[in-house]
Formats: C-alpha cells, structure tokens, sequence
C-alpha cells in the first residue's frame, strides 16, 4: 500500500504544467515598423514590403527572395514550410545559428517536437497560430515574447512572419529572429541588459560547412533559396 501510495506521489509531482508563453508585443497583419527594436529585423521586414508583387496578388513570389541581399542577418533567419496548419502540417526547413541558440536552446528546431513535448507545446501552438494567420490573411504578423517556456524570461524575442504565395500546394514563410537578454536584479548588482541583434550563436558548435551562420543540421542547402 505504502508502495503504491509513493508511485501515485512520484507521478503526480513529475506532471508538471505546460510553461507560459509570455507575450510582449504583438502586430497582426502588419509590421509595426516603430515598435520593433532590432535593426536588423527592420531591415529584413521593410525589404519583404519592397519585394515585387505579381498584379493581384498580396504577396511576393519566392523566387523573389534573393539571399545575396541578405547576408549580414542570415544568421537570424528560420523558413516554416506550410501545407495545412491547421492539420499541424508545419515544420521548419531552414534555420539559422540565432534562433538555434535562443529558441531551440542549442538543438535543431522541429516543429513537431515542440508540438509532442508537454513543457513546451505552448509555444508551438503559438507559432502554428500565428503562421495561420500569416497564410489565412495574406499578411505579415509580429510578436515580441520571452522564453518563459524554455524557463529563460531574462531573454527576450522577436520575431517577424513574412509569407510567400503558396506553390505546389506549400507556402513559405520567412520568420527572421531577434533576442537579447533583458536587465537582471541580483543582491550585488543589475546585469545590463544587451541590446538587440547583440546576442549571436556558438560558432564553437556549429560547423561552417554551409556558411556562416547557418545551423549544419538545417534540411536544405542556402545556396538555391528557391529550393528551401
């Protein structure tokens, strides 16, 4: 009995509850070109807005993405491959040495993981849904959130989802990727926070067979961004 009673304890304290997605910011259907704060994704946001647009049509083609425009951020870089959101048919299929580092805690980012890991599956829900609204309203969308989920709040995020025209029955959207740590208090001292774009990823642990700062473990070459 006594057994028995200290498996059922064991087993409820080892339920632990998914962890929060705290959100800072949010941009539905647009890029809120005043309130981001890095630089970089700016830049990145602002250049999908110039991109040539077929007439009507809402969104550029992929073949418009030229990579050679961007390679002083591509480390910030993630592409998410839609088929049917809503049917949870969505995973990366490229991502960079940043959102690596800060969103993936160091380790290949897959969709389908977050969605199947009970801690995490929050913030794959939120990611799912809002590339949802990207594909259903044509539209780019902006989130600012801290990696609560990860159990790392000192650091923030943000983040831009940039939808293509779907082709061959898949969309792509370009979600580029900023972090920094927020100001910490501790009994001696406040830790600065670091600016935007300041924090980058372990060259140490990623190889640089595919350039820098893309992951080794991404599923698709940079060289022909029309293939991603």
């Amino acid at each position: 009995m006594l057994a028995h009673a200290r498996a059922d304890l064991q087993s409820f304290t080892n339920e632990t509850p998914p962890r929060e997605v705290v959100t800072l910011d949010i941009g539905e259907d647009t890029i809120p070109v005043k309130r981001i704060k890095c630089p970089q994704l700016l830049f990145i946001g602002q250049s999908w807005l110039q991109m040539h647009r077929e007439p009507g049509e809402r969104l550029p083609r992929w073949q418009e993405f030229d990579l050679n425009k961007f390679t002083h951020v591509i480390e910030k870089f993630c592409v998410i491959k839609v088929v049917d959101w809503r049917a949870d048919q969505i995973e990366f299929s490229l991502y960079g040495e940043h959102p690596t580092d800060f969103i993936g805690g160091g380790k290949p980012l897959v969709m389908q993981k977050l969605r199947q890991d009970p801690l995490r599956s929050g913030n794959y829900y939120d990611i799912r849904d809002r590339a949802g609204r990207a594909v259903d309203n044509e539209a780019p969308q902006y989130a600012r959130k801290t990696l609560s989920w990860n159990e790392r709040n000192y650091i923030e995020y943000e983040t831009l989802m940039l939808p293509f025209v779907p082709e061959d029955g898949v969309q792509r959207i370009l979600q580029p990727v900023s972090a920094r740590a927020r100001r910490r208090k501790t009994k001696h001292r406040n830790y600065p926070a670091r600016n935007w774009c300041e924090i980058s990823g372990n060259d140490r642990d990623l190889p640089q067979s595919h350039g820098p700062g893309i992951a080794a473990a991404e599923i698709h070459t940079t060289a022909q961004p029309a293939a991603v």
